[in-house]
């Protein structure tokens, strides 16, 4: 969350906006004031929006809370199921870390409206519920269900805005870590940039290319080289995909990190032509396995002249 956006329905006086005017729960407010439009501005202006800007960034001296027993007892179990000795796949790590949501707004002083009529502080929470996610709020989610083993396999994908049937794009697949195994289709999208990295303005105007990002119900590889048949699936969907988008055969590329990475090499070891190359990051395999892989266009380094995919 950067900037929390609040709606009156009379113009609201900038002049009368301070960055103590309101905070926001569980983060430091920044900057406030008004526009008249619901979008951040270099200067404010009297308008029926109120912009508040927040920290997003994370503060590397601040001081963690405390956790209690059963969080630990918690932690525990799913650092077991996502790294350690205990890891299986198809387990579910539970997916049940905490994402982009609503937030919580407090008027902590006076502010005027542009006629000059007062809204006294209050200390009634406003809840600021119609959240929106830049990047990631345009990718649209559907289901997948393999015709071969019956599994459904939600996901997340990225149409570049100016998508022409009559032209053909490349594709980039982004498989999560097992960190948001089991979560909502969007924990994907929310947990790193990984998939909406290749969404952003900036890169789709360098390499403009479809992004396909699924959300695994379960932990897709171990550490001792088992794999579920999502990846099977995964491969099924990517297949699916070319018959109903515009997608360049020979430019469909993968990437993930740590099981992303792991899934990626699966996958290419099943389909040695299925991929123009992978991004590999943090990620392992067994090298006595890895031998049909020698002429594959592998990179290893998160570097963007690296991984081409114009």
């Amino acid at each position: 969350m950067e900037t929390v956006v609040l709606q009156y329905d009379t113009p609201i006086r900038n002049k009368s906006l301070s960055k103590e005017s309101f905070k926001v729960e569980g983060t430091d407010v920044t900057r406030i004031y008004a526009n008249n439009a619901p979008e951040r501005a270099e200067k404010g202006k009297d308008g029926q929006y109120v912009i508040i800007e927040v920290k997003a960034e994370v503060d590397l001296n601040a001081r963690p809370q405390m956790p209690s027993e059963a969080d630990k007892k918690k932690k525990e179990e799913r650092d077991r199921m996502q790294g350690g000795p205990g890891l299986r796949a198809g387990w579910s790590t539970g997916g049940n870390d905490s994402y982009p949501g609503n937030a919580f707004v407090t008027q902590t002083k006076d502010i005027k409206t542009s006629k000059g009529k007062s809204y006294k502080a209050n200390e009634t929470q406003i809840e600021a519920n119609a959240g929106q996610c830049l990047v990631a709020d345009d990718f649209r989610q559907e289901d997948f269900v393999s015709p071969y083993t019956g599994q459904a396999l939600p996901y997340n994908i990225y149409l570049p805005k100016d998508y022409n049937p009559a032209e053909k794009y490349p594709l980039v697949l982004f498989i999560h870590d097992a960190g948001v195994a089991s979560g909502d289709v969007t924990h994907t999208l929310y947990q790193g940039n990984g998939a909406t990295s290749w969404a952003e303005p900036q890169a789709q105007a360098r390499y403009k290319c479809i992004v396909v990002a699924p959300e695994y119900p379960v932990i897709t590889v171990d550490d001792n080289w088992n794999y579920s048949h999502h990846l099977d699936t995964t491969i099924a969907l990517l297949k699916d995909l070319q018959t109903r988008y515009s997608i360049d055969p020979k430019r469909i590329y993968t990437t993930g990190q740590s099981m992303g990475c792991m899934s990626s090499i699966v996958m290419m070891l099943k389909e040695p032509d299925l991929f123009a190359a992978p991004l590999l990051v943090a990620g392992k395999w067994n090298p006595s396995l890895m031998g049909p892989l020698d002429k594959q266009n592998i990179r290893t380094k998160v570097a963007s002249r690296l991984f081409k995919v114009g």
